[in-house]
């Protein structure tokens, strides 16, 4: 039985019969919390609607995109990913991927190797998670693809629009496909979320009024769900 019984699984197959028998192997190592699709447009309303917390993926699904495709969405999310493949197919898939390493098992799949290798691919993303904790920094990519260090406390705010978010600072802005409940969960404690679309650095923090904070003289609006959540900060 696996020790993270109760995470989010997205099991994406387009063999029904092959995708039924993975899912109850699932099960029985102690997983209950499993989504099954077959396309990779399914799978990507699954990842942006529903949040799964690991993938497990056949690399060619039904239609034109592939399993490849939805480890690149994957990875810009910090989802965790293990693919399944045929063995004479395996060549392919470290083609298609430029050579990086990713987790994946051969079919036929015995129980006992999805579960170990489950259980090793979620430690992995546990302790990368516990590690970004003691950062002090991500790295983020300019208009011209150039990558730049950007301290957390250089970010004054961050908004969301669509599928993508904005790190704003004194004197830039910057632009990262990836969710702000993600993002919040990469960053520390300074940052607290005061509205559906915009979250604040703690230590920015100038004022509020009923419908808004000031960060750096910049108004940013605050929404009832979230002004609790707020007050608590200041008090503490």
């Amino acid at each position: 039985m696996t020790i993270y019984s109760e995470i989010q699984l997205l099991l994406v197959e387009d063999d029904i019969m092959y995708s039924t028998k993975i899912e109850n192997m699932i099960e029985e190592i102690g997983i209950e919390n499993i989504r099954c699709v077959e396309s990779y447009e399914s799978a990507l309303w699954e990842i942006e609607n529903n949040c799964p917390q690991l993938i497990l993926s056949d690399i060619f699904l039904r239609g034109k995109k592939t399993g490849i495709d939805l480890f690149d969405v994957a990875s810009e999310k910090n989802i965790p990913f293990i693919f399944m493949t045929q063995y004479e197919k395996e060549h392919l898939c470290k083609d298609k991927m430029n050579g990086v390493s990713i987790p994946y098992l051969i079919k036929p799949i015995h129980k006992l190797t999805l579960n170990s290798l489950i259980n090793v691919v979620l430690d992995i993303n546990h302790n990368q998670q516990v590690q970004n904790l003691s950062l002090k920094y991500i790295y983020v990519r300019t208009g011209k693809n150039i990558k730049v260090k950007l301290e957390y406390d250089e970010i004054l705010w961050i908004k969301t629009e669509a599928n993508y978010i904005f790190l704003h600072t004194h004197k830039n802005k910057y632009v990262l496909k990836k969710s702000l409940t993600n993002i919040l969960s990469e960053l520390d404690g300074r940052f607290i979320r005061v509205h559906h679309s915009y979250a604040i650095n703690m230590n920015h923090f100038q004022t509020m009024t009923s419908d808004y904070v000031k960060i750096s003289n910049n108004q940013i609006p605050i929404s009832r769900t979230f002004k609790i959540d707020l007050l608590q900060r200041l008090k503490e």
